[in-house]
């Protein structure tokens, strides 16, 4: 079980890393809200990522890396040098299929037909008996007086490196949305923060009374997801913030926007290790902002501006 969520988080770090050099030399392919038919003629040199819809890999076609579908079904008579990994979603793989590693599912099946070659492991379904124990979103944990609980923290580490990597797929694939976050955090930062902190007692006071009901669990996970989204776009839009103005700082004139959120994201998110409750207040802080701006920019589909009569944070006042 361990594998599958090692095969999972490998699978979206090559997505992730993959996406700093997409803007240049077009690596990889992204589908979003249709199909995917890869021919033999039209290779995938990359990666390629199929979101709310289905990919199909004819006979003697290739991807030269991972294929990852979320919300359809996968079919392969080709050839995947790379895992493949499906949610909520069916993979089938034809006679003719080879897959140069691991297939997995998540909330689906997979159907191998006789032939069909996979060098790594196959397994479907849904995960069950996931540790938790390591999750500590605050920063750091100690021992008392004995200093940092290094062993405790490495849950943190990997939970906080997964934001960060989400944050950078969420430039990647919603763009216009992570920009419009970013200009409504830089327009009204503290209703952002005021929002924000808000969402975040109701999130956790209405949530939790509605999964400790068992039967309106759903909705109180739905809910606890939505803030999740948001949560990642608010990252995302502050990385990409923070990560602009550092790399002008440092000379950078011109560099893809997924590099700027991948430094500003990770900055961020190393501040949240300061010790005793700096950290957690920086956490706080940066959870408040990034969900409050995703909440008044309407995940983005609009900019938020103050109401008039209310200056824009950073803007000047014509003199008389």
């Amino acid at each position: 079980m361990k594998r599958i969520w090692k095969l999972m988080l490998l699978t979206l770090v090559l997505l992730a890393l993959a996406a700093v050099p997409a803007y240049a030399d077009d690596g990889g392919q992204i589908v979003t809200g249709g199909n995917a038919v890869i021919t033999p003629d039209q290779p995938v040199h990359g990666y390629l990522l199929v979101l709310g819809g289905s990919a199909e890999i004819l006979p003697g076609a290739v991807v030269d890396g991972p294929l990852a579908v979320v919300g359809g079904t996968v079919r392969c008579a080709g050839t995947v040098r790379g895992s493949v990994f499906a949610v909520g979603g069916d993979v089938t793989l034809q006679p003719t299929a080879v897959v140069e590693q691991d297939v997995f599912t998540l909330g689906g099946n997979v159907n191998r037909m006789s032939g069909a070659q996979v060098n790594g492991q196959v397994r479907s379904g849904w995960p069950t008996n996931i540790d938790f124990s390591g999750w500590n979103p605050t920063g750091w944990r100690w021992d008392g007086w004995n200093g940092p609980n290094w062993t405790a923290n490495l849950g943190g580490f990997a939970a906080n490196f997964l934001a960060v990597l989400l944050a950078v797929l969420a430039v990647v694939l919603l763009p216009k949305n992570v920009q419009r976050v970013r200009e409504s955090i830089v327009a009204a930062p503290w209703a952002s923060l005021g929002v924000g902190f808000l969402a975040l007692i109701v999130v956790a006071v209405v949530g939790g009374l509605l999964i400790i009901t068992i039967c309106l669990a759903l909705f109180g996970g739905l809910l606890l997801l939505a803030a999740w989204i948001a949560g990642m776009l608010g990252l995302a839009a502050l990385g990409l913030e923070l990560g602009e103005r550092l790399l002008r700082a440092f000379g950078a004139k011109v560099f893809a926007p997924a590099l700027a959120v991948l430094l500003g994201a990770f900055v961020l998110v190393l501040l949240t290790y300061l010790p005793c409750c700096i950290g957690a207040l920086i956490w706080v802080a940066l959870a408040s902002a990034s969900l409050g701006a995703a909440i008044l920019s309407r995940f983005g589909s609009k900019v938020y501006t103050p109401s008039a009569g209310a200056p824009a944070a950073g803007t000047r006042t014509p003199a008389a």
